[in-house]
């Protein structure tokens, strides 16, 4: 069953890539306006090869048929080896010739035909109108209609699905990366024809594997570039798979993508090119796999006074032409190392002591401020109190007596939820140089956040 629904959505949208108006018929059956097409497509007898071709570029077989209205053209395509076009005016010889159930008529009206003797449609098509309409009532007056090729109707256009979706049921079960690569690009392969047939592009993958102990392993891998290419999909679910397999063997695969508008840019005649977007996705899955998938993202600065809060948020291409509902922002960049700042009044607090022995500065550049190297994490410290003022600090990095110190600057936030924060600054002077402690005023703990260029 997933792998017929597969191939009915492919002959669907194979359908819609040449006509904007189609019918879902049926399973394995599509129904197609054509008219005022031909001078953008060719003549009718060139377009049934090119419908075949394009359902074939999908790794399927299919007949088409091609008449002056849909029933002509269903019993074409039913009948036909692998194209054939009725003419106007020539609907009712080629369906003379044709048995009676291909109208599916009901059982009782079915049986009184067989029992008049009528076999084929020609046969059907010249009784009197009269007469069939006393015996059979309407439903024997439409299908003389459709005997005759004269039923028409209106095409019902078929909406389709903003989603792609491949799946297949697996003979048996899978319990290693290699043969289930081999039936994801099979899956991949027909996955990104259907996205390149709709002018689109998959900025994100949902695997979904059925396993055998009756549960389900589910990826959803999201793209800093829109991607279509066989391989490349194949390489970063392969990654995926590798760095996180699933835990029994494998009875069903079904991949899903979702679409986005593909990136178009024109690159510049006097710089270098830039690296394929394939190979970028494919280092970022690798770099994924080897930090772990917490330790991975592009950081951006949180909406709070917390000094360093931030979140990681998945990489996203600053080049993206158009947002769509499954692309985020693109987010600030957070500099993790080096903060600049202007701590005038602490400065000036420096230089009124007399313990300290700095260079004289004048007040330009005092003004340019001086330059906070943070420690990644911070440092954990005890530190000796006298007169509320820290004279002491011992920690893994540095210890010694501090020879001045200014503080404390407290800062708190978010106290209104569970994240709520407290905490005292410090800057303190050391032989070593000028260093930032503070003191968490929920736990009482004191670090070295970083030091003074």
């Amino acid at each position: 069953p997933e792998r017929e629904r597969s191939a009915h959505q492919a002959l669907l949208e194979s359908a819609l890539s040449f006509s904007p108006r189609v019918e879902d018929a049926g399973p394995g059956l599509a129904l197609l306006d054509l008219g005022g097409l031909t001078r953008l497509l060719g003549k009718e007898e060139n377009l049934g090869p090119r419908l075949v071709q394009a359902v074939a570029s999908r790794e399927l077989r299919a007949t088409a048929g091609i008449g002056s209205n849909p029933w002509v053209a269903l019993l074409a395509a039913k009948t036909a080896s692998e194209v054939t076009v009725v003419p106007p005016g020539t609907e009712g010889s080629f369906l003379a010739p044709l048995p009676v159930s291909l109208l599916q008529p009901s059982p009782e009206i079915f049986k009184v035909l067989q029992g008049w003797g009528i076999r084929t449609l020609g046969e059907l098509a010249a009784l009197p109108e009269a007469g069939l309409f006393e015996r059979l009532g309407e439903e024997g007056a439409r299908l003389q209609k459709l005997a005759r090729g004269e039923a028409d109707r209106i095409l019902v256009p078929h909406v389709p699905s903003p989603c792609f979706e491949e799946s297949m049921e697996v003979e048996g079960s899978l319990d290693s990366v290699e043969p289930l690569a081999f039936l994801l690009a099979s899956l991949l392969t027909r996955l990104c024809a259907r996205l390149t047939a709709r002018g689109f592009a998959a900025g994100a993958v949902v695997l979904a594997l059925g396993l055998e102990d009756r549960t389900r392993y589910e990826r959803d891998l999201k793209f800093p570039y829109p991607l279509r290419e066989p391989k490349a999909l194949l390489s970063l679910l392969r990654l995926e798979l590798e760095s996180r397999p699933p835990r029994a063997a494998v009875e069903s695969i079904s991949v899903k993508a979702l679409p986005v508008l593909p990136r178009v840019v024109q690159f510049s005649l006097f710089q270098p090119p830039v690296p394929a977007p394939e190979k970028l996705s494919t280092t970022l899955a690798r770099l994924r796999s080897l930090v772990g998938e917490e330790n991975f993202g592009s950081p951006v600065l949180l909406d709070t006074h917390r000094p360093g809060a931030f979140r990681l948020d998945p990489f996203t291409s600053p080049l993206r032409g158009k947002e769509t509902r499954w692309q985020r922002p693109q987010p600030r960049m957070l500099a993790p190392h080096l903060l600049w700042m202007k701590p005038v009044r602490r400065i000036r607090s420096y230089r009124a002591s007399t313990r300290l022995d700095f260079r004289e500065q004048s007040k330009n550049e005092v003004g340019a401020g001086l330059a906070l190297r943070l420690y990644r994490p911070p440092v954990r410290a005890e530190v000796s109190m006298e007169n509320q003022k820290p004279v002491w600090l011992t920690s893994d990095l540095l210890s010694g007596g501090l020879l001045s110190c200014a503080g404390p600057w407290r800062s708190s936030g978010d106290w209104w939820n569970e994240n709520r924060w407290a905490r005292d600054e410090w800057d303190v002077a050391l032989d070593a140089g000028l260093y930032r402690i503070y003191r968490t005023l929920a736990e009482d703990v004191w670090y070295v956040e970083g030091t003074y260029d």
